[in-house]
């Protein structure tokens, strides 16, 4: 099988060719990678160091941006969904402990507000979105509350 020619070159150098190709590939993606990573530390540490001062400036201003920080949680769901169903209990103690001025919280029935669904794209139920300064954001964490109380206590 080996003794067969290709092109009029035997097919154990066709192999050695193809060995030599791969191994030149792997090793061409090792180097990529490692340069990647250094670069990627070179940039963590000129942002740890921009940090630093920044991390300064933001504890001084902490309240002052938790004043200003305007929150919305919009949780999408229906009465037929057995998830939403079960959310619903959590949704309640998580919206009667809240004790934050800056966020705002409603329930919002997906059969009835088809537009907001589309409008935010949601696809499936319950859905709970964050809407932190007019950016949303779609939460993905326990459906508890004290998954969503974490998340709150990390904005704050």
């Amino acid at each position: 099988m080996l003794s067969k020619k290709i092109f009029g070159i035997p097919s154990w150098v066709w192999l050695i060719i193809i060995i030599l190709i791969i191994y030149n590939c792997y090793k061409t993606t090792e180097k990529f990678n490692e340069m990647n990573k250094n670069e990627n530390n070179k940039d963590k540490d000129n942002k740890n160091e921009n940090n630093k001062d920044k991390d300064n400036k933001n504890e001084d201003n902490k309240d002052e941006r938790n004043k200003e920080l305007k929150i919305k949680i919009l949780n999408f769901s229906v009465d037929w969904c057995g998830y939403s169903r079960r959310f619903k209990p959590e949704w309640d103690k998580f919206v009667e402990n809240l004790q934050m001025k800056n966020v705002e919280t409603n329930y919002i029935d997906g059969d009835k507000n088809t537009e907001l669904l589309n409008e935010y794209k949601i696809e499936g139920y319950p859905t709970v979105l964050f809407i932190i300064d007019g950016n949303p954001e779609i939460y993905k964490g326990e459906r508890t509350k004290e998954g969503l109380e974490s998340v709150l206590n990390k904005l704050n």
